[in-house]
């Protein structure tokens, strides 16, 4: 059965508990999604999809 890992990380973007994580969904053939905001701003919790309000995408 297909199994998807929720939302991990820190907020302070340090790779340590990332790493972890990744390693143990990829031993027990989770599936993984990567993690974006859509602030128009870049926040610690995740690189932003847009750079404005108007839908402008970041490069």
């Amino acid at each position: 059965m297909p199994t998807r890992a929720g939302e991990f990380g820190q907020n302070t973007r340090a790779r340590p508990f990332v790493d972890r994580g990744v390693t143990w969904c990829d031993d027990r053939e989770f599936l993984l999604s990567g993690r974006r905001t859509w602030n128009a701003r870049d926040c610690s919790c995740a690189p932003p999809v847009i750079s404005a309000y108007d839908g402008t995408a970041t490069a």
